[in-house]
């Protein structure tokens, strides 16, 4: 088949590039960047696809991309703290100072909500990483809501092994076992047993990855990916997922660099019928650097349906010493909407989904630096979407939720983000989006708001004591009615607050207490969030 032909190609190509460059023996400088690769907050294996029990602030890094939708699954939202220091598995480092084998995070909360999280990293073996990590939460509230519940369990392993002319060669293989109910409907007047109303998915995924652990004679950073997954739910509808992508960097004096990503990949849904999507894209640039001006001039050229070619340029001035940094660009791609992102936004929704991909094009510009300890950002995105996702009620059954897709949307978006370290202890932010959607075919975008922020501060507190505070808004969210019409929810708000003490070096206590002024608001139409609640806990780091 084709698709198979594509993916073998990809991996194979960039393999025998890796056995070639890992035959020499000098090793050239890379361009002077610091390259962060340890993480001082939430370190946990990257789940593709996660559904999130927390509304987070964009990324810190100004290169990476940012989505300008928002997803707050009908979840016990919980506050993290700082995981010990985990190696990454990725270009070998110098030892951190203070590396942990385990840790542990085991709590209790109410409504009952037994939380348990257990991080295993092994740094001891010279040339292997190997990190594994075992997950659960679960809350029951049928005594306020009934059937108002969820489970989520899953195991991840992840290993990468580090030869010695400089190639990295890793795997990683997870089981997620995720229960989700529908408690979407009025239970003073009609009642459903809890099987009744179960959907259950469940999805296996494991991956191969292959890149260059050290810089090589040929200046050439790459790396090579192939992935897989299964996902099926309890009616026996599923999805297969096959990935390939390969990536390289041939840098030039030390400053510029010509990049070519090439990305396949295979959907195979099956429900009563089945479903085939298939996407290639082609993505090279050129980057080019010259003091406090940077620029880079690419193309996009992706095939899925139809043949798309999409811009892929951008231009960044650095000016008062990087206080001030001044960005625009125009990048676009086909975004793959398949069985497992459509449930990972939405749970609830009905099969079958006639899916579709969609076109994305962002043309953006904006401002960003750091002044002392004051970091900022202050965007504008323009993009128009083809064939863009959005969720309405089922009219003969609301509990769940009908995919439309409208032809032609234009989002306008206007993002800005704050972020002081007012002191060594303290450190506050804000993040807020304002979106303006253009449909052609839908009365409105559905289950989208307008407006939404996110703020919050850390505090450190006689050193052994931390504190987080978060506070979560969003303009009420348009809706399909029973009618038809269009409607809209009230608006969200969500205060948080929690603290954690260190006992001694291995050991500490952590509590929370989430949605404090107990709001009921809907992040999809008849499924209100979970009261105030709280959890309490020990953290164990060994």
């Amino acid at each position: 088949m084709k698709w198979i032909k594509n993916i073998v190609v990809v991996f194979v190509f960039f393999l025998l590039l890796g056995d070639l460059s890992g035959q020499t023996t000098t090793e050239p400088t890379l361009e002077d960047e610091e390259l962060e690769v340890v993480k001082s907050f939430n370190a946990t294996l990257s789940d593709a696809d996660k559904k999130h029990t927390l509304p987070t602030l964009p990324p810190m890094d100004p290169d990476s991309e940012r989505k300008t939708d928002y997803t707050i699954p009908p979840r016990l939202l919980t506050l993290e703290y700082d995981a010990p220091d985990i190696r990454p598995l990725a270009m070998r480092q110098e030892p951190t100072p203070k590396v942990y084998d385990l840790y542990a995070k085991l709590g209790i909360g109410y409504p009952i909500s037994p939380y348990a999280q257990v991080i295993y990293n092994n740094h001891k073996i010279e040339n292997l990483d190997l990190y594994a990590k075992l997950f659960h939460h679960s809350a029951n509230n049928n005594g306020k809501v009934e059937n108002q519940r969820f489970s989520e369990s899953s195991a991840k392993v992840k290993g990468t092994f580090f030869l010695e002319k400089g190639l990295a060669i890793g795997a990683h293989a997870g089981f997620d076992l995720d229960n989700v109910y529908f408690y979407g409907y009025n239970d003073s007047d009609t009642s459903f047993a809890k099987t009744d109303v179960l959907q259950r998915f469940t999805t296996l995924d494991a991956g191969l990855d292959v890149s260059n652990s050290k810089p090589n004679e040929l200046g050439i950073d790459y790396k090579a990916e192939l992935g897989f997954y299964s996902l099926n739910d309890k009616f026996d509808v599923g999805e297969t997922g096959i990935s390939a992508s390969a990536s390289a960097r041939k840098w030039i004096a030390e400053k510029h660099h010509i990049d070519l990503e090439i990305n396949e990949s295979f959907y195979n849904f099956k429900d009563t019928t089945s479903a085939i999507n298939n996407v290639l894209s082609f993505s090279p640039s050129f980057s080019f650097g010259a003091g406090i001006f940077r620029a880079k001039a690419g193309v996009y050229l992706g095939i899925s349906d139809e043949f798309v070619v999409m811009p892929d340029v951008e231009a960044r001035l650095s000016i008062l010493e990087g206080m001030v940094n001044i960005f625009g660009g125009w990048t676009g791609k086909i975004q793959e909407n398949t069985f497992r992102t459509i449930t990972n936004t939405n749970p609830f929704v009905n099969t079958p989904l006639g899916l579709k991909n969609s076109t994305i094009e962002q043309r953006y510009g904006g401002i960003r630096g750091k002044i002392s300890t004051l970091s900022y950002e202050a965007k504008f995105t323009q993009s128009p979407i083809q064939n863009r996702p959005f969720f309405v009620n089922d009219s003969l059954d609301f509990k769940r939720f009908d995919v439309v897709y409208d032809e032609k949307v234009n989002l306008m978006n206007v993002h800005g983000m704050v972020t002081l370290e007012a002191l060594q202890s303290l450190k506050v932010w804000f993040s807020g989006d304002y979106n303006i959607y253009n449909t052609l075919n839908e009365a409105a975008a559905w289950h989208l708001p307008t407006l939404a922020f996110n703020a919050g501060a850390t505090y450190k507190l006689l050193k052994k004591l931390d504190l987080k505070g978060e506070l979560f808004v969003a303009s009420g969210v348009p809706y399909k009615n029973e009618l038809g019409e269009k409607d809209n929810l009230n608006s969200m708000l969500d205060l948080n607050f929690g603290a954690e003490y260190t006992i001694n070096e291995h050991f500490g206590a952590f509590a929370n207490v989430n949605n404090l002024l107990s709001s009921k608001y809907q992040r999809w139409y008849r499924y209100p969030q979970y009261g105030m609640n709280f959890m309490v806990g020990v953290v164990m780091k060994l």
